[in-house]
């Protein structure tokens, strides 16, 4: 059996590994969007961030439960892909929003000198907005 040092470095390098899969497949999903803009334009991008966001939120849904730690690398998926498609953000916000009612919502600032009827219609659009980009 090895050594308890020599297991802690296995377990690090093992971590390491995990990290450049999901790196990888970042990459790989990156690559796929960016094809998807480049043959359908934005709205075939729209497609592809809300097909990705739906399919993280059901995977997320089905392991996280049985194995929370699974939540990690999904996030930094979503994170990776997120910071090189910034489109993707409203996407997965909107399949968030609409699965569950905990999470934050966005604040929609007072415009200056707005009356509280154009500020409710404010915050009104900008929930239309999010919920349009779900299927």
């Amino acid at each position: 059996s090895p050594s308890p040092c020599r297991h802690v470095a296995l377990l690090v390098g093992q971590t390491s590994r995990v990290r450049y899969v999901v790196w990888e497949k970042a990459e790989a999903v990156v690559g796929a969007l960016n094809a998807l803009q480049a043959r359908g334009g934005e709205a075939a991008l729209a497609a592809g961030c809300s097909a990705f966001a739906a399919k993280l939120l059901a995977q997320g849904s089905a392991v996280v439960e049985k194995a929370p730690a699974m939540a990690y690398p999904l996030a930094m998926l979503a994170t990776s892909v997120g910071a090189r498609c910034p489109a993707l953000t409203q996407h997965l916000r909107a399949h968030f929003c609409a699965a569950c009612c905990y999470v934050t919502p966005h604040y929609v600032r007072r415009p200056a000198g707005a009356t509280d009827e154009a500020w409710r219609e404010a915050r009104r659009d900008q929930r239309h907005d999010m919920s349009a980009t779900c299927p």
